[in-house]
């Protein structure tokens, strides 16, 4: 009687020690995903800016080069937390004429270290064309 009782102590104290061991295995993984989520958007963050210095840069090719009257930016860059490594830069733009629009969406694909979406304003539905000029912003 006496061994069982000591038999079943000893498995309790190893039950312990074993749902103890466990949780400090997954602390070390919670602790490895948060850093690795913190690295994320550490990351993230930086690719957003050098996107939103892009979309200036690109902007600005676009009013000297082939004079664009309004250029606005929009979509996941204008929003913390969006951006990421897939995001592209959205682009509208009014005044270019069409029989240019191709070469200058070529420029700026060439220029750009992102993908890019660069859309004329007059062809989009109007809902999209006020939300875009509403929302987005005037580079």
């Amino acid at each position: 009687m006496v061994n069982l009782q000591i038999m079943r102590k000893d498995l309790e104290e190893i039950k312990v020690i074993t749902s103890h061991t466990k949780k400090l295995q997954y602390n070390s993984y919670i602790k490895a995903w948060e850093k690795r989520i913190i690295e994320k958007r550490k990351e993230c963050a930086n690719l957003r800016e050098q996107a939103e210095q892009e979309a200036q840069v690109l902007a600005n090719i676009l009013y000297t080069r082939y004079s664009a009257s309004n250029v606005y930016l929009f979509g996941s860059l204008l929003e913390e937390g969006r951006f990421n490594e897939n995001s592209d830069i959205d682009l509208a733009v009014e005044g270019l004429p069409g029989s240019i629009f191709f070469d200058a969406v070529g420029e700026l694909l060439l220029r750009s270290k992102f993908p890019l979406n660069l859309i004329p304003l007059r062809n989009c539905p109007e809902s999209l064309r006020k939300k875009i000029i509403t929302t987005g912003e005037h580079l």
